[in-house]
């Protein structure tokens, strides 16, 4: 197979943008052009810097994000780019000794306030919660599991739900595995592929024969580590950075990580970016097996090989229109879209804190999935660095964002509606005050969902790749291989479902704690405003996210002492259908997928994206890392 002469990438999320980047660097000599339908690059990344002012004429720049805000070390392919990037000295640290990294809540639907999920051993024991945790624990290794032999079997998996509540029990497994799967994929844990969401979970249940506790004193005896070898990445000095590191973001967010992506491959002689222009037909050349692409304002492009980081949904309606083969399972797994609001509120007096100091809270779905909040971050507790002040004693302004799940009926997200589940989720002390900014962004079919199943389908959606395409097409993104999302465990507080998902807020970020470095003040002295950030679930018949309503979330979530202050800043965003989920049986038909690339495609086109190989950020990236592999043999 020749070396490819010009790679063409559809889609400039996270997913295509790194993929132009290590193809440019792996083919120097071959063109890379990426093609992006929207006026910017880095999908759902979204960080924004706002001005705000209280009554008192306290004022800073605080930093916002719509989509994800932090990042775990875990992920070498982040690592890498970060040392290829040169973004060391950018980085926002959160030490695994602060608050924000320890110490996360759950609400519970039907109670007011917070309630902490243990972070120590004298924790697990002193809630009614954590002896919960603790018994089950005890317990697990002890249960026998008939089902273990369908752990090692190939197309084996489960929900999230059925595999905890297994091992757990079912309430366990509603309140713990819900607010989870809140927190990451905004979807239901009774649909969720745990194989294809938690595979390290899987990975311990089948060294365990089923257990997870004797999963884990299997590989410590063994001296077995699931970490892929970090001599595959160039790392440089990042590694020593992150030593201490819960997790991480950007000063000025992580809009610069995909700037610096997008930079970097501008930078590239032999790479072309084409924004606003979306691909409306791919033709395959029967004779040697070129692709065209042609785009809707007329530009054709014409690609040895191909790359496909479009949620998968979008690559099924192209073939489609293109006349070409489809492939298998690109429409299996469902997608949600989660409204962001984002709330900052004015500095509070001293003693008076809107909420207690973490990461944010979660969730839990009740009896009937129907939650519209999913859980809340407490943005100022992880990232209030990013936050500038006139000075560093300035009073500290508190920025929240709260995630709800985007329902079709769903009225608008209103500043009421916010600030009243704010009340009942915080339960303050105090009326929480009147935020000084309020935004409610939808993310449509933002987080792919890997119901059952998905693993396998993964594996029949390569080999269809292959059998259509060869190696002339690779197919990645969240949709592939893995989210992550707006993961707030450690820093804020998540909301799990409770006996069925009818949860409304997912959770909320307390953005202050982690990256209050982000925020810019007069002086170091000056007071600082506290950011946070709440996710709710966009409901199509929900009403509009207001700031009252998240001020009462927030007072029912958070408990406070005192009522909260109204916000200085406040505003709700819908993602539109910005999380595919990964259901039941999602990996089965990502295998079945890349088979009918194969047949149709041989190695002409790839398919990658959120909606293929994860969402997270780091599965985003890694996917772009490594495609095209095959193509240089």
């Amino acid at each position: 197979m020749p070396a490819p002469t010009h790679i063409s990438v559809i889609g400039g999320g996270l997913s295509g943008l790194s993929s132009a980047y290590h193809l440019s660097r792996r083919f120097p000599t071959a063109k890379v052009t990426l093609l992006e339908q929207s006026p910017r690059l880095g999908g759902w990344v979204h960080s924004e810097r706002v001005h705000v002012q209280d009554d008192k004429g306290n004022e800073a720049g605080i930093l916002l994000e719509r989509g994800p805000r932090t990042l775990r070390p875990n992920s070498k392919a982040v690592l890498e780019l970060i040392n290829l990037l040169e973004l060391q000295r950018s980085l926002l640290v959160v030490p695994k000794t602060a608050a924000a990294a320890r110490t996360r809540f759950l609400h519970i639907p039907g109670t007011r306030g917070l309630t902490a999920l243990p972070s120590s051993v004298t924790s697990l024991l002193a809630t009614p919660l954590g002896r919960a945790i603790a018994l089950a624990g005890a317990r697990e290794p002890l249960r026998s599991y008939p089902s273990a032999i369908r752990l090692a079997a190939e197309d084996g998996d489960e929900s999230l739900h059925e595999f905890l509540s297994t091992r757990l029990g079912p309430e366990l497994a509603r309140v713990l595995g819900s607010a989870l799967v809140h927190g990451i994929y905004a979807a239901d844990s009774k649909l969720l592929s745990v194989r294809a969401a938690f595979p390290s979970l899987w990975g311990l249940a089948e060294d365990g024969r089923g257990s997870i506790l004797r999963g884990v004193l299997s590989r410590i005896l063994k001296s077995r580590s699931p970490e892929p070898s970090a001599n595959d990445y160039d790392l440089g000095e990042v590694p020593r950075i992150m030593q201490t590191a819960s997790i991480f973001s950007f000063e000025e967010g992580m809009t610069a990580f995909a700037a610096a992506l997008e930079k970097a491959v501008i930078e590239h002689p032999n790479t072309e970016i084409l924004k606003n222009d979306k691909v409306d037909v791919v033709q395959k050349d029967t004779a040697d097996g070129d692709v065209t692409i042609r785009t809707q304002s007329g530009r054709i492009v014409s690609a040895s090989h191909l790359v496909s980081a479009m949620p998968l949904p979008a690559l099924h309606t192209l073939l489609e229109r293109s006349s070409l083969p489809s492939l298998p399972h690109l429409t299996a797994n469902p997608t949600s879209s989660v409204i962001v609001v984002n709330v900052v509120f004015p500095p509070t007096p001293p003693g008076q804190p809107i909420h207690p100091t973490g990461f944010g809270y979660l969730i839990p779905r009740d009896q009937d999935w129907n939650a519209s909040v999913l859980g809340t971050v407490f943005d100022a507790c992880a990232l209030g660095g990013q936050d500038t002040y006139p000075s560093v004693d300035a009073p500290k302004f508190t920025k929240m964002t709260m995630m709800i799940r985007a329902e079709p009926s769903a009225p608008p997200v209103t500043q009421d509606a916010v600030l009243a589940y704010l009340t009942e989720h915080l339960a303050p002390a105090h009326p929480l005050p009147r935020p000084v900014y309020f935004s409610a962004n939808i993310m449509h079919e933002c987080i792919p969902t890997p119901i059952v199943g998905h693993v396998q389908r993964m594996k029949e959606l390569r080999n269809a790749v292959w059998r259509e395409w060869g190696e002339r097409l690779d197919v990645i993104g969240a949709g592939v291989g893995g989210v992550s999302p707006i993961h707030p465990t450690g820093f804020g507080y998540l909301i799990p479902r409770d006996q069925d998902w009818n949860a409304s807020v997912l959770g909320t970020v307390f953005d202050a704690c982690a990256l209050g470095g982000q925020d810019t003040y007069p002086s170091v002295d000056a007071p600082k405003f506290t950011k946070m950030t709440m996710m709710i679930r966009a409901e199509p018949s929900a009403p509009p996210v207001t700031q009252d309503a998240v001020l009462a979330y927030l007072t029912e979530h958070l408990a406070p002492a005192h009522p909260l202050p109204r916000p200085v800043y406040f505003s709700a965003n819908i993602m539109h259908e910005c999380i595919p989920t990964p259901i039941v049986g999602h990996v089965q038909r990502m295998k079945e997928l890349r088979n009918a690339v194969w047949r149709e495609w041989g190695e002409r086109l790839d398919v990658i994206g959120a909606g293929v190989g994860g969402v997270s950020v780091g599965d985003c990236i890694e996917q772009g890392r490594q495609v095209g592999r095959a193509w240089d043999h």
